[in-house]
């Protein structure tokens, strides 16, 4: 309700909030930030915190560019093995906060830097960009433009809403993800197979915040 008040003044004040080019402007921004923002949620749902988020993005984003400008892998390869890379670095942070009882504060403070730091070791602190994006005009496109006047970042962040809210509200693994956040001492007495802040929270988290890094990534190079 707030936020529908908040437009209605913007818009009262300056009628050029409702015109096409910014509406498909601000979609193309909250669909790349709600794709992360999705996996961010698990990981709150369940109690814990990441602080990686931008730097894995960033991370990512570099890698992408340099497998598609400097390799010249084809672009379905490139996205699938960032996506590998990110999700195996959740799974690694999630196995040091399940298993190894390291706080998420720390494990993901360390991962913050980490990958800044290996961001800027990968790019040689210049910029790396797409170049004239030959043999991956598909993928610049889904990044980039829209379908039927629809930001395709908004599209893509939709479907996963959309999965994600199954897998939230209809399976058993969505209420298992509620019940330790809710109360973890309750979840472990309550189920004979319990793991304290499950794994795939943050694998999932990486996940998105992969998912992410191509519009994010083509956004900052333009």
């Amino acid at each position: 309700m707030l936020l529908l008040v908040l437009c209605i003044a913007v818009a009262a004040k300056n009628p050029r909030f409702l015109s096409t080019s910014n509406l498909q402007n601000t979609g193309r921004v909250i669909g790349l930030y709600g794709i992360f923002s999705i996996g961010s949620g698990l990981v709150i749902i369940t109690g814990g915190i990441d602080l990686a988020t931008g730097s894995l993005m960033a991370l990512m984003g570099v890698q992408l560019a340099i497998l598609l400008s400097q390799w010249h892998c084809p672009w379905p390869l490139a996205i699938l093995s960032i996506l590998v890379v990110s999700s195996v670095l959740g799974l690694f942070h999630g196995l040091l906060v399940t298993r190894i009882k390291l706080q998420p504060f720390i494990v993901t403070l360390c991962g913050l830097l980490i990958y800044r730091g290996a961001a800027r070791r990968f790019a040689d602190d210049q910029t790396v960009g797409f170049g004239n994006a030959n043999g991956f005009e598909f993928l610049q496109k889904l990044a980039t433009e829209r379908t039927f006047g629809v930001p395709n970042p908004l599209i893509v962040m939709l479907g996963i809403a959309i999965v994600m809210w199954v897998v939230l509200h209809r399976s058993v693994f969505g209420r298992y993800l509620f019940a330790v956040g809710q109360n973890e001492a309750a979840a472990r007495y309550s189920c004979s197979r319990f793991t304290p802040i499950p794994s795939p929270p943050p694998l999932m988290r990486r996940a998105t915040s992969c998912t992410a890094s191509p519009p994010r990534s083509w956004e900052d190079a333009a």
